[in-house]
């Protein structure tokens, strides 16, 4: 359960993976919103994946210079260092969000899937706060995923078709 708001993050489908297979805890960014220890962070997959495929809570963002950031946290970005470095090229201070209790669900929740909730959506360019109402409908979206013996629906093959083009 999340002790602070819900929030999603636009992440590059390498990166995402990695987070929700549990290989990568430590999220980069150039900056971020104030995110508080507790915080659930719903992943969104940029594009040509286009959806929120799973969570993972907030332990803490540490913000410091990225010589700093790399000392402390090279072996969890999941990224070498001269793509890290690249990355955060021309900061003074950058911003890691240590994450932990990673999880994915299938299917997915694609962005058109969220726009047809009651307060619409937006992929965010770098994190967003999200609604009761997008939040309510992410929940039951996952917690219709984590039921296996669920009958494959048309929505549960179109995910897997797009996952497959990838």
């Amino acid at each position: 359960m999340s002790d602070g708001a819900d929030f999603v993050i636009s992440i590059h489908t390498v990166h995402a993976r990695r987070i929700l297979s549990g290989e990568k805890t430590v999220e980069l960014r150039r900056r971020v919103a104030r995110l508080r220890p507790g915080t659930r962070l719903w992943i969104y997959e940029t594009l040509p994946v286009a959806a929120v495929t799973g969570y993972a809570t907030v332990v803490r963002c540490d913000r410091d210079a990225p010589e700093e950031l790399w000392r402390r946290y090279s072996d969890a970005i999941g990224v070498g260092r001269d793509a890290f470095f690249s990355y955060l090229d021309g900061c003074v201070e950058a911003v890691a969000i240590i994450l932990t209790a990673a999880t994915s669900f299938s299917p997915a929740a694609t962005a058109a899937d969220l726009r047809r909730g009651r307060d619409g959506f937006r992929a965010p360019r770098v994190t967003a706060e999200l609604s009761t109402g997008q939040v309510d409908m992410l929940l039951a979206l996952a917690e219709r995923a984590e039921r296996p013996e669920q009958k494959e629906g048309p929505r549960r093959r179109e995910c897997k078709i797009l996952r497959g083009v990838i």
